[in-house]
């Protein structure tokens, strides 16, 4: 943080100088004021005051954030990260199609501030929820988490952005179609129309994730101590047995599972939601590209085509993924089975996405005497991966894919097909005469292996397009080199000797045994 720190305030030295220089110059040249704003914004010096516009919106934006966020967590500056380059790089375009460059400037970094705003805020409303959640076993009233929301200062952001983005682009899209500004405000305006939208949806979001811990999440948990006998966790003689480890699992987890409430239909209403926004951001861009192309008889800029494309996917991708989430969601249980006792062993009794106690709906009633309820029971994947019922309803509303292996949930593994004629196959072991060779044992790397096993030699041979695999059977002594021979012929024979060197040999037929003769080396 201090490196850059130490940039900034050189790259701040800097640009004040050079701009302060600028000024000076054309001050001394300028008669009126007039002439003085005709030098400033002239040649070089124009890309000094441009340069100087730059820092000044980076200091505004620090200090600003600083007052009203506070620190930034890591996540957050990770956000800004990903997110404002690809967003500042869309705007360069827009500067490009203005000739006011400083009037497109001042609107441009206007727009990177409010969107940084936007990504800090949902960041931590974000945070406020995840805390909320962690921290619901001390709220035991459905309307001290209204208050919880109601009062935060993020909330008031929210509210306020909206309000904001809204007047924004209201301001620039009225004022260029009463001829006072130009093109470049009406493509600012839209930008700031499309922020509103998403912040709007974002709102939505947040009422739909409040109502769910008001009204499902925020049950009164029972007392442990007024559970009744047949509630005891009391093991019986089946379900003991020494050195499993699993009875310190059953200990450590709540007793109040069976409270544990979701709202089954919010990633209908979620992505609904999601997609009703790209579709309104669809028709903003496609609303003025129309205008613009049959009213003005101009060309709609990139910005503005490359948002149109871009929103009309996300339409599409959000479409297909709802879909396949109503269809999946209906035969998820019958889709994939119930991990075993050993998988659960193998795999550490342990959800790769909450992280929490897994068991086996059998263990469970047997130590609990009552039924596992539906959403803590443990899932195998069909990469192997186990996590419970309900993490893997709530992970596949963003993704289709295991969270581990990112392979797709429901995809059936094809079956290998069969190898064509003519590629490397396993050699199956075969009884055939040697006609009175000496057996060898050959190795793919053709290093040399002495060995005095019974080992198996592989000949490969050829003819035509078929591959052929004639096997010898025998024991190679104690102190004997092996190496790969390939046949190359009907009586000849390549055989390696090293990585760089190879022989040739050939048989031919004497009145006795078969004679093996070393033609040289290659």
């Amino acid at each position: 943080m201090a490196k850059y720190s130490f940039l900034l305030i050189l790259y701040g030295t800097f640009s004040t100088v050079l701009f302060g220089l600028s000024l000076f110059t054309s001050a001394s040249r300028a008669y009126d004021y007039f002439t003085l704003i005709h030098e400033l914004t002239d040649s070089f010096h124009l890309t000094l005051l441009v340069n100087f516009v730059v820092f000044c919106f980076i200091l505004w934006g620090l200090v600003s954030t600083k007052l009203l966020f506070g620190d930034l967590r890591i996540i957050e500056t990770e956000h800004l990260v990903d997110q404002l380059p690809f967003y500042g790089l869309s705007l360069l375009f827009i500067l490009f199609n203005d000739d006011n460059v400083l009037l497109s400037m001042f609107w441009g970094g206007t727009t990177i501030l409010l969107k940084s705003y936007h990504i800090i805020n949902q960041d931590r409303l974000e945070h406020l929820q995840l805390m909320t959640v962690n921290n619901l076993h001390n709220i035991n009233s459905p309307s001290l988490i209204f208050r919880t929301f109601a009062s935060s200062i993020f909330m008031f952001y929210l509210l306020v952005s909206i309000v904001v983005d809204v007047f924004m682009a209201k301001l620039l899209v009225f004022d260029v179609f009463q001829g006072v500004s130009s093109i470049g405000s009406l493509l600012y305006g839209i930008q700031f129309a499309v922020m509103a939208t998403d912040s709007f949806a974002y709102l939505w979001k947040v009422g739909l994730n409040v109502y769910e811990l008001m009204f499902y999440r925020c049950v009164p948990h029972p007392d442990a101590s007024v559970r009744t006998p047949t509630q005891q966790s009391v093991p019986t003689d089946g379900a003991e047995h020494s050195g499993s480890g699993d009875e310190d699992l059953f200990d450590d987890d709540n007793d109040d599972d069976e409270t544990e409430q979701v709202w089954e239909n919010k990633p209908l209403y979620t992505q609904t939601l999601e997609i009703l926004s790209s579709v309104i951001k669809s028709v903003f861009y496609l609303i003025f590209s129309y205008m613009l192309y049959v009213h003005s008889n101009l060309p709609p800029p990139i910005s503005m085509i490359q948002g149109g494309i871009v929103s009309m996917l996300q339409v599409v991708q959000k479409t297909k993924r709802l879909a396949a989430f109503l269809s999946q969601a209906k035969s998820l249980d019958k889709q994939l089975e119930d991990a075993t006792v050993e998988d659960l062993n193998a795999a550490d009794y342990m959800c790769i996405i909450c992280r929490d106690n897994m068991h086996s709906p059998e263990e469970y009633e047997a130590r609990r005497h009552k039924p596992l309820i539906p959403r803590r029971r443990p899932k195998k994947l069909r990469c192997g991966h186990i996590l419970h019922m309900g993490c893997l309803k709530d992970w596949l509303e963003r993704s289709s894919v295991c969270p581990l292996c990112r392979k797709n949930v429901f995809a059936v593994e094809a079956s290998t097909p069969p190898q064509p004629q003519g590629t490397a196959q396993v050699p199956q072991e075969t009884n055939t005469p040697n006609h009175g060779m000496h057996p060898t044992r050959t190795f793919p790397s053709g290093m040399p292996i002495p060995t005095s096993e019974a080992t198996n030699v592989s000949v490969h041979g050829t003819n035509g397009n078929q591959s052929t695999n004639n096997m010898f059977t025998g024991r190679v002594p104690s102190g004997w080199t092996a190496f790969p021979i390939t046949r190359t012929g009907p009586d000849r024979f390549t055989i390696r000797v090293s990585p760089t060197q190879s022989g040739t040999l050939i048989i031919r037929e004497n009145t006795g045994d078969a004679q093996l003769y070393t033609l040289g080396t290659n």
